[in-house]
């Protein structure tokens, strides 16, 4: 811990998708209930909020999450979850086109039309072209579904 920062009590931040929900979370953060009880004691506080996602999603929630100090890493991922796949598009898009647009460097409307339904993340970090000796161009494409 550096002299700079307050100490900070234990907490837990928990991101979920789905199957609860808020009321039905705040409500299992008890104690197991002993004979008698009719609900357990409370383990502590339990606020359940909202995710408010902004342009970025939720980078800057992301950031705070696995800030570190002191050295220490300070989060531990859940176990036993499905990873998301990430899906290649290396068959809809020729070498020559990919080479084109590599040196063109089109821009958010170029993207924007060609995946409807779906806008860059952030126009400058959400299209990155990158060279390789040995594959060549690739272009990696941030999009977030339009609600």
């Amino acid at each position: 811990k550096k002299n700079s920062e307050k100490p900070v009590r234990i907490h837990h931040h928990i991101i979920m998708n789905g199957g609860l929900d808020r009321d039905a979370v705040e409500e299992l953060w008890r104690k197991r209930k002993r004979k008698g009880q009719k609900k357990g004691d409370r383990i502590g506080y339990c606020n359940a909020d909202r995710l408010q996602a902004s342009d970025d999603g939720i980078a800057a929630l992301c950031n705070y999450l696995v800030k570190q100090a002191g050295g220490k890493k300070r989060w531990t991922s859940s176990h036993n979850l499905e990873r998301p796949t990430s899906r290649t598009n290396d068959g809809k898009y020729n070498r020559r086109q990919i080479e084109k647009w590599a040196r063109e460097r089109p821009g958010r409307e170029f993207w924007e039309k060609k995946y409807p339904g779906w806008t860059l993340t952030d126009s400058d970090y959400g299209v990155q072209y990158e060279y390789n000796d040995y594959t060549g161009w690739s272009i990696y494409l941030k999009l977030r579904k339009k609600e």
